[in-house]
């Protein structure tokens, strides 16, 4: 059998624990109704206000639960905005729902959602104007409904891709894919397609690895499978020629330089692990303020230390001192 290989993408979500808690802060802040719409509006995982109400009206209008939790969801931690009134909601989050979903009503409603979904999508012209947003969620409807044949067609996407006469990284759609993969986990588990399941997944875990720059070790995880009498690779050719041209390569810097943090750190967990959930979020800017020597460097290199799965070689990790009298004050400047 071949190993399980971490997932990288999911280093970008919530951690399950932070997820769990924010579904539960979710339902005692607002109750049970309002748990039920964020359950059956997971599925799709991109939102807009339109969507939500049409969920609520289709699938929940017994529930009598009132129009604002429409909004009270898409306004919570547990989705992000994305651009305009269009929502995502936080992946670790929405697998959370998900497992709610069925236990409270039932292992038929992800698919009565999913036949709605796709429905749905034929009949909104608007949402053909957002391509990625849009093929992310026929994905999600179709693997739902036939997981068989969309683990073929995502394998050949994918083989296209990754061209064999061009085994290079960064082309359209690597990183696109690697993320959907992970989206579509639970419902491609159903299929009758073991073999092209594991290659799919091992290829685009493989293929984010390398796009993250993390290749040590990279080529003992991956391995043969005897089928029959003969062997399948449950694995993409291509990627072990990625390795092979990779090998040469100069490694990219896999620690920071930090001068003011050290290991010894002690305290702070209820702190960090806030400031933790709150980046992890939708937070785009967190400012660390105080006087002179109470340790806002050494918190700030901590919270860099906590999240480093996020930076794909330290090399992009920035410091700037703006009591340096020869650079500019200008923080905007700086960040851009």
């Amino acid at each position: 059998m071949t190993k399980t290989l971490e997932a990288v993408v999911r280093r970008r979500w919530l951690p399950p624990e932070y997820a769990v808690r924010e579904v539960v802060a979710f339902e005692r802040r607002f109750g049970e109704k309002h748990l039920a719409l964020a359950c059956h509006a997971a599925l799709p995982l991109i939102l807009t206000p339109e969507l939500v109400n049409l969920i609520r009206i289709n699938f929940l209008d017994s529930e009598d639960i009132p129009w604002i939790a429409e909004s009270d969801l898409l306004l919570s931690p547990l989705c992000r905005p994305i651009q305009g009134d269009i929502y995502e909601v936080e992946p670790c989050v929405r697998e959370v729902l998900l497992v709610e979903l069925q236990e409270k009503f039932g292992w038929r409603i992800p698919f009565q959602l999913a036949e709605f979904l796709q429905f749905y999508l034929e009949k909104q012209p608007d949402w053909k104007q957002i391509t990625e947003l849009t093929r992310t969620q026929k994905w999600i409807a179709k693997t739902y409904l036939d997981p068989d044949s969309t683990i073929q067609e995502l394998t050949d996407d994918l083989d296209g891709i990754l061209p064999e006469d061009n085994p290079v990284l960064g082309l359209p759609g690597q990183s696109y894919f690697s993320q959907l993969v992970e989206i579509l986990a639970e419902p491609l588990e159903r299929t009758n397609l073991w073999d092209e399941h594991q290659y799919l997944v091992n290829t685009t875990r493989v293929l984010a690895k390398l796009l993250a720059g993390e290749r040590e070790g990279l080529r003992e995880e991956i391995e043969l499978e005897e089928v029959g009498e003969g062997e399948l690779m449950l694995i993409s050719p291509v990627i072990s020629q990625l390795l092979q041209n990779l090998e040469n390569e100069p490694q990219p810097t896999t620690s920071p330089n930090l001068f003011a943090y050290d290991e010894a750190w002690v305290g702070r967990e209820s702190l960090i692990n806030n400031l933790i959930s709150r980046i992890r979020r939708s937070c785009r800017l967190l400012v660390l303020v105080g006087i002179t020597g109470i340790g806002k460097t050494a918190l700030g290199e901590r919270l860099a230390v906590e999240l480093e799965d996020w930076f794909e070689d330290w090399n992009y990790y920035l410091q700037e001192n703006f009591d340096n009298q020869e650079q500019t004050s200008d923080f905007g400047e700086c960040s851009s």
